[in-house]
Formats: C-alpha cells, sequence, structure tokens
C-alpha cells in the first residue's frame, strides 16, 4: 500500500531539490555570510582605476587604465598611444587603493 501523497517524493520539497541537513543554512539564508571573495570585491571597488603618467619617451601626458582585478602589484608592457615605444609599466596599491605606477622605457 503506498500511502504517499501525489507529487511528494521522501526527502525532497516540491521544485527545491534535497532538504538540507538539520544546521546546514539554505542558500537564501547563507547569501548574509561574508566571505574572502567578498572581502577582495569590496576592495576591487576601493582600488584606482586610473592613473596619470608621462611617457618615457615623447613627454606626452596620459590617462592610463589600470585594471584593479590584475592583483595588488602588477607588471606588464604596453605602448604609448602617442609615439607606439614600448613601456615597462609597474603598478602597485597601498592600503587605502591608491595606486603607485612607474614607467619605464621597455626597450633598454
Amino acid at each position: 500500500m503506498n500511502n504517499a501523497r501525489p507529487g511528494y517524493l521522501p526527502g525532497r520539497i516540491a521544485g527545491k531539490g534535497r532538504l538540507s541537513p538539520a544546521g546546514v543554512k539554505s542558500p537564501h539564508e547563507a547569501n548574509d555570510v561574508k566571505t574572502d571573495a567578498d572581502d577582495q570585491e569590496g576592495l576591487d571597488s576601493n582600488l584606482d582605476s586610473e592613473a596619470e603618467v608621462t611617457c618615457p619617451y615623447c613627454g606626452e601626458q596620459l590617462t592610463l587604465t589600470l585594471d584593479p582585478d590584475g592583483g595588488l602589484a602588477q607588471e606588464y608592457v604596453e605602448d604609448c598611444p602617442v609615439c607606439c615605444r614600448p613601456w615597462r609599466v609597474q603598478v602597485s596599491y597601498d592600503e587605502e587603493g591608491a595606486a603607485e605606477v612607474v614607467l619605464e622605457q621597455a626597450d633598454d
């Protein structure tokens, strides 16, 4: 004899998947828990995303777009948009999120 109600499956909530074990928060309850990723996300939003720089070759003053998602210390090569010569770009962020940007000639 089957006592189950129509549409009822033991261990399931209709349309919601498996029941959580006792003491485990549901995904909706877990949304208010702060994670390390949340800390990094908040930090990224406080980091500078632009810096005023001067090309070490032609002397042109430019606004350099920074990538806060690249980490707190970065080094890469980028070409000057005016004279097309390569820069070695070093970016570091302080505790307040201010960027320190150093440009050097990359073809030394």
